[in-house]
């Protein structure tokens, strides 16, 4: 699994929201490659973004939402079992939803 902070064109899968602290999500998942701020794109709160890759080429978007405490995954291909097996230790330790089917949001700015 590599960072991926540079800007690349995604379909936006929600798979999965976890509730957490921002301080557990940057334990598990380090400092956020972009953080917003801007109360009107953000719904009034602060949000941290990063993306990965792994070695098949899916693509890992996680959305911190400090507002309702919240990590949103997304993936594309929306595959949460190959999310979970590449973030094993977020997801052991964290209670989650899986969001079945997975919904296709919008693109992220």
């Amino acid at each position: 699994m590599s960072n991926t902070p540079k800007r690349i064109e995604i379909n936006n899968w929600l798979v999965a929201k976890l509730l957490m602290s921002r301080e557990d999500a940057h334990l598990h998942l380090g400092n956020p490659h972009y953080i917003e701020t801007d109360r009107f794109v953000d719904q009034n709160g602060l949000e941290d973004h990063w993306i990965f890759t792994n070695l098949d080429n899916l693509i890992i978007r996680m959305v911190y939402r400090a507002k309702n405490q919240t990590l949103e995954v997304f993936s594309d291909p929306p595959e949460l079992e190959i999310v979970k097996r590449e973030f094993v230790r977020l997801f052991s330790e964290k209670d989650f939803e899986t969001v079945n089917p997975p919904e296709l949001y919008p693109s992220f700015g």
